[in-house]
């Protein structure tokens, strides 16, 4: 069974969650070295949060297309770098070999 387009949304929040990352780091340096009122750098920091909360709950409650569980999590416990869904053991890259 072909599960690409739903292996490629995973991947995609998996990307997501690195540029999220990113955002939220450059928003916190952005607070502490510029010269621009406080009231300001506070909005860009809650932006940045808010765009790293908004991809995190996305790559988390991400669902693997073979059993419905979610892919990264298994008992409560999450594991963003796995290349496996913590159930089924179906890999990301789509090489399905059962």
């Amino acid at each position: 069974m072909n599960f690409g387009p739903e292996l490629e949304r995973i991947r995609h929040a998996r990307t997501r969650l690195i540029l999220a990352l990113a955002v939220l780091a450059i928003s916190v340096m952005l607070f502490y070295m510029t010269p621009w009122p406080v009231h300001v750098r506070e909005a860009i920091v809650i932006a940045g949060v808010t765009v790293y909360a908004i991809a995190t709950i996305l790559f988390v409650f991400a669902r693997c297309p073979r059993c419905g569980h979610l892919f990264h999590n298994v008992l409560g416990f999450s594991n963003p770098f796995a290349r496996r869904c913590s159930h089924c053991e179906l890999p990301l890259d789509g090489d399905d070999d059962g």
